[in-house]
């Protein structure tokens, strides 16, 4: 495994997607970490860390959505960093390009029968689109949105905090919303309503499937945060970015 990737891999585990963070962010002007944050802030610690290595990163924003990747340059190999959509394997545009070719990486979730993958394919001069799915026993049941990028699009920096709270604002007018992976390669997807109500599933189960319990989600969610992180440290930081959230919908 690269450089990159072994980075990409410790930020998926250690900072999860969430749609909650940047309302701490740009409302009380403070960074709580923990539960991670939006792809700016995956992508902004991944940066921080591939740089520390010596492998410099820039960034791609998609033409039709709010989503942003990184891409990382290592032994002159480009390859696509997508931490929100909890990409594992190595995907080089380098080969994409060379060969006009489909390159495809597992992503979590990865437990027994269920397997997540993404994927991206030339589309043009320049052009790209990604794919992402999940199947379980082979079978498809959930499909991501399909991305475009235009490689003419680089950036050497992020957007900044309030095209992230425009996003979290249209994401959160009916929850918030945070996808951990877990220890054993599961992801474990936990909301809040903005009447307060908390709820969480595994990512890819089918409605057949047995349910766990509530806490025991919660845990398995908080589990590789760190040894202190309990689940109503979790429902804490949900329950006070809905009161932000709420004032700012008045």
């Amino acid at each position: 495994m690269s450089k990159a990737q072994n980075i990409l891999e410790e930020v998926i585990l250690k900072t999860p997607y969430n749609n909650a963070e940047v309302l701490f962010e740009k409302v009380e002007g403070r960074r709580i970490r923990t539960f991670g944050g939006s792809c700016r802030h995956q992508l902004q610690e991944i940066a921080d860390q591939s740089n520390a290595k010596g492998i410099p990163m820039d960034f791609l924003g998609a033409s039709n959505s709010t989503h942003w990747i990184g891409l990382a340059l290592e032994n002159d190999e480009l390859l696509v960093m997508d931490p929100a959509m909890r990409q594992r394997g190595a995907l080089s545009l380098t080969n994409m390009l060379a060969d006009f070719s489909t390159q495809e990486s597992c992503a979590y979730p990865q437990h027994e029968n269920i397997e997540g993958s993404i994927e991206i394919s030339p589309a043009g001069n320049q052009s790209f689109s990604e794919w992402v799915q999940v199947k379980n026993s082979g079978v498809p049941i959930s499909h991501g949105r399909i991305s475009g990028f235009n490689l003419c699009d680089r950036k050497d920096s992020l957007p900044d905090v309030d095209f992230d709270l425009r996003t979290t604002m249209e994401q959160a007018r009916h929850k918030l919303s945070l996808f951990g992976v877990c220890t054993d390669g599961q992801v474990v997807n936990v909301q809040m309503n903005l009447r307060g109500e908390i709820s969480a599933r595994l990512h890819g189960n089918l409605p057949s499937d047995e349910t766990p319990s509530l806490d025991h989600l919660l845990r398995k969610v908080v589990e590789p945060l760190g040894q202190k992180i309990t689940p109503a440290d979790l429902t804490d930081y949900f329950s006070d970015a809905r009161a932000i959230l709420l004032r700012l919908l008045k």
